[in-house]
């Protein structure tokens, strides 16, 4: 498997087949190559547009897939000096979440790091935190 980064070059689109509703991408990798890439109807790809750039991995059968991952320039938030007080039993279940969340991580980390091909830091950070984000999701851990 290898991770690549690609930029959009049209909209997704929603399309019927016999498989049922899919979403098609064409894009371009960073080599020039254009590909086209088929999604699921629920993926978050169809949230990107024309010229933004996007994750993808590339499987041993030839097929790319899209890689969720946060978007960064989109996400805004203010945080307000927090006056709390916490006792002593929250401050451990505090700390024990922080270190289960530390181990998913460096786990996450791992795997990335273990890609086939040329990856750059910034492409295994951002597989890292892919596969951190979908694993919080799908086992509801956040």
């Amino acid at each position: 498997m290898k991770l690549l980064t690609a930029t959009l070059v049209k909209d997704p689109r929603q399309v019927t087949t016999k498989y049922g509703p899919k979403i098609v991408v064409d894009c371009r990798l960073e080599s020039g190559q254009d590909v086209t890439v088929w999604q699921p109807e629920n993926s978050q790809i169809i949230n990107y547009g024309n010229g933004q750039k996007i994750a993808l991995t590339l499987d041993s059968k030839g097929k790319y897939h899209f890689v969720e991952t946060e978007n960064k320039t989109a996400i805004t938030t203010t945080i307000e000096p927090n006056n709390h007080q916490f006792n002593k039993a929250q401050k451990q279940e505090i700390a024990s979440y922080i270190g289960q969340q530390k181990e998913l991580l460096q786990f996450c980390w791992k795997e990335a790091s273990m890609i086939d091909g040329p990856c750059t830091e910034e492409s295994i950070e951002k597989l890292a935190m892919a596969l951190y984000l979908s694993t919080q999701r799908k086992f509801k851990l956040a």
